[in-house]
């Protein structure tokens, strides 16, 4: 799996020190929002596995769940433009 940042749409405190509330967008424009430890955010991007790219798109797995619901695994799919390459 490779590493990339997934670009967010906001990040704020989390509720305990150690972490940070974050929007993302997957690749039809829906939110999300969910509560990542501090280290897998960097510049206000968050640090995702990439698991396959097809065709623009890139199925991403997130360091962490969001708050959608009980079917959410930790993954998500953006439009490949929203990541960039971990340096």
């Amino acid at each position: 799996m490779e590493k990339a940042y997934l670009k967010t749409l906001q990040v704020s405190d989390g509720c305990f020190s150690g972490e940070k509330g974050v929007i993302i967008e997957n690749y039809d424009g829906d939110k999300s929002s969910g509560f990542f430890e501090n280290e897998h955010i960097k510049n206000g991007k968050l640090e995702v596995a990439v698991i396959k790219e097809k065709d623009g798109l890139a199925l991403v797995k997130l360091p962490g769940r969001t708050m959608e619901g009980d079917g959410d695994k930790g993954y998500i799919t953006v439009n490949k433009k929203q990541l960039e390459a971990v340096a």
